[in-house]
């Protein structure tokens, strides 16, 4: 068992002095002071001087694209697109360069306080695997699209793929299995509508991109009559395992039907300022219910996987959107990216309570911009980096403590190295 004392324990529901008592995977006890023989207990982390919180969810990352970090700058999303990533990807996203990426890419999301993220790419089991290995939770989305992908040459061999990875992580802890038809440009009818009955038949999450950019509206609206949203509920793909990423360009009435059919938001602020893809409709969303939680869409169009400057920007850059200093508060923030980040990933995690899983993390509050501290809320969204993450327990393990990795299969030296020989052949 792991005894976490005297720690500031902040959760979306409340914040309070005390300790936590962790046995195997599960918060065991929570409560202002613990009482337990030390014969009993295996670890004691001393939490003054902490805020302890439940771990962060990435809820739209593109993992392995991590080695694509800065390669392209400046650019609208097509063309970013069209002319830099794909290009790379076809030459070079194999098996090497998902292990490689992913490795590099799990480094960041742990050491910034991300205990769980919902991934979108190619060679998922690859994804998986090391997942289970660094120890850190996992959604898993097998890319697919009307076009060959790096790992499947249709949506149907994608498919197949998807089931042997359905086999081999169904005993796991840390990893579900989901989809990912890449977009409503990128998959059509047939491939959209076989890809939910294929996801219904094995009660699969979606994850998809909706309504990015504005050209992108334009140009399914001229071709099916519809704009995204609608196109998507009048074929019937849209319901409540749909996790639609970005999600900028609705309508009034395009988010009622977001309501409706309870289909969840992942927000990327940075990367749809990055592209200049527009402000999504975050507000609205959480008026109506919509559960939505917050990523940061992969280095590739970024740069970082930074969860905190995440946070920050989320809550900014609706408040001066809407010219409203009360518009989407700390405390919403927080909820978004830990237990509505939870809720979208389908995990029992996100709240420091009692039978929740033991995903926690140590904010340190020793260093000066810290300093002096009032609302732990605020001080999370506003004030903290992803730096300032000290321990990160997943699964009831520690992973990291005291800004040191403890998992002996995670050599930080190692994969840099592998990223420099990339940055060399991706130049």
């Amino acid at each position: 068992m792991i005894l976490i004392k005297n720690a500031w324990i902040v959760d979306s529901k409340r914040n309070f002095k005390g300790d936590v008592l962790i046995e195997g995977k599960i918060i065991k006890k929570v409560a202002k002071k613990i009482e337990i023989e030390a014969k009993e207990i295996d670890k004691i982390i001393d939490g003054t001087d902490t805020i302890l919180m439940p771990g962060i969810v990435d809820t739209h990352t593109h993992i392995a694209m991590t080695l694509f970090r800065g390669i392209a700058d400046d650019l609208p999303l097509d063309k970013w697109l069209k002319k830099h990533i794909w290009p790379r990807e076809k030459k070079f996203a194999n098996e090497e360069f998902v292990e490689d990426g992913t490795k590099l890419g799990l480094v960041e999301l742990i050491q910034g306080g991300v205990t769980c993220f919902l991934d979108m790419y190619f060679f998922e089991e690859i994804i998986g695997e090391i997942a289970e290995e660094f120890g850190i939770r996992a959604v898993l989305g097998e890319a697919v699209a009307d076009f060959p992908t790096p790992s499947a040459k249709n949506y149907k061999e994608a498919f197949k793929i998807i089931e042997n990875q359905i086999q081999k992580f169904k005993n796991s802890d840390l990893i579900k299995v989901g989809v990912g038809p890449h977009a409503p440009y990128s998959c059509s009818k047939k491939t959209l509508i076989e890809t939910k009955e294929f996801a219904e038949n094995y009660n699969l999450p979606i994850q998809i991109h909706i309504a990015e950019t504005k050209k992108e509206r334009e140009e399914i609206t001229k071709k099916t009559g519809l704009p995204p949203v609608k196109y998507l509920d009048s074929i019937g793909f849209l319901n409540e395992n749909i996790i639609s990423a970005h999600s900028v360009w609705l309508d009034e009435e395009e988010i009622k039907i977001f309501s409706k059919r309870k289909v969840k938001v992942a927000h990327n602020p940075e990367s749809n300022m990055k592209l200049a893809s527009g402000i999504a409709p975050i507000p609205e969303f959480i008026k109506k219910g919509i559960i939505t939680g917050i990523a940061t869409d992969g280095c590739a169009s970024n740069n970082n996987l930074d969860m905190f400057a995440e946070m920050d920007f989320t809550a900014k850059l609706h408040k001066v959107n809407k010219l409203d200093p009360t518009t989407v508060s700390a405390k919403e923030v927080f909820k978004m990216a830990t237990f509505w980040g939870y809720k979208i990933a389908g995990f029992n995690a996100g709240l420091i309570k009692e039978n929740y899983l033991a995903d926690l993390i140590l904010i340190d509050l020793t260093k000066p911009h810290m300093n002096p501290i009032y609302d732990p809320y605020s001080h999370i969204v506003y004030v903290a980096k992803s730096s300032d993450v000290k321990t990160v327990i997943i699964n009831g393990k520690i992973i990291y403590e005291n800004y040191e990795f403890k998992n002996p299969k995670i050599d930080v030296e190692k994969i840099l190295s592998k990223t420099k020989e990339w940055q060399k052949r991706l130049k």
